[in-house]
Parts: structure tokens; C-alpha cells; sequence
């Protein structure tokens, strides 16, 4: 996986302020990848981030992983709703202030379209 493209999701996940939460599409499109994609940098390299901020569209994380993501949740105040899901209503961001947290938390990295466009044009390496 592209280390740029990693970096980004984790910096848009670490956008995400304690309380709150986005799902796993809105985290991708923040940066112009998909949900699945947000999802599988979070399974291989989101230990150091807030993961427990990042559940699916029905405000859920994976199984595995709900009883150390609760306790996370309670101590930052984290909506929830009665059968124990991130209550997403109430815990999502404005998507444009989130576009905006994101904006700047990638403001010192390469552009991803002009890092995509560099590599098509430079000559492939035999």
C-alpha cells in the first residue's frame, strides 16, 4: 500500500476530535479514497490513531474490537445509542469543518492527484 496514501487516512482519522466520530466512507472520501480502502489502512497501521473514532455507516466497530473501543468511547464522551452503537447523528462532524480539519492536516504533504500525475508521466524502471 502507498505509504502517501496511508499517511492521509491516518492523519484524517487523527482529525476527528474526542467525542466525535465519522464513518469509514466519509474518512475516505475526506481524502479521495474509498471506504474499504480508509477501513484496511485502519486494520494494518491504525493502532497509533484513534481507530474507536472510525465505525461503519451504522455507527458499529468489528466485534473484536467493541470492548476496548467502549472504553475509549465513555472516557471521551462519545455518543451512543441504546444498543451500544457510536450514535452517528449525534457524534459526526459537519462534513465541511471536517474538510476543513483534514485540509489541514495534510496541508504538508504532497498533493495526491500531482504525486499520481508525477508517476504516469516519469518512465517505468526496467
Amino acid at each position: 500500500m502507498d505509504e502517501l496514501r496511508v499517511e492521509r487516512v491516518l492523519r484524517a482519522v487523527e482529525s476527528i476530535p474526542a467525542g466525535c466520530a465519522m464513518p469509514y466512507g466519509r474518512v475516505g472520501r475526506a481524502v479521495g479514497e474509498s471506504a474499504r480502502l480508509a477501513a484496511r489502512v485502519l486494520s494494518h497501521h491504525g493502532s497509533a490513531v484513534p481507530w474507536w473514532r472510525v465505525p461503519n455507516a451504522r455507527g458499529e466497530l468489528p466485534p473484536p474490537l467493541m470492548a476496548r473501543a467502549l472504553l475509549h468511547l465513555h472516557e471521551e464522551g462519545t455518543p451512543l445509542t441504546a444498543d451500544g452503537r457510536i450514535d452517528l447523528r449525534r457524534a459526526g462532524l459537519d462534513e465541511t469543518d471536517y474538510g476543513q480539519r483534514v485540509e489541514e492536516a495534510l496541508a504538508d504533504l504532497p498533493d495526491a492527484q500531482a504525486d499520481d500525475e508525477m508517476q504516469e508521466q516519469s518512465p517505468a524502471q526496467d
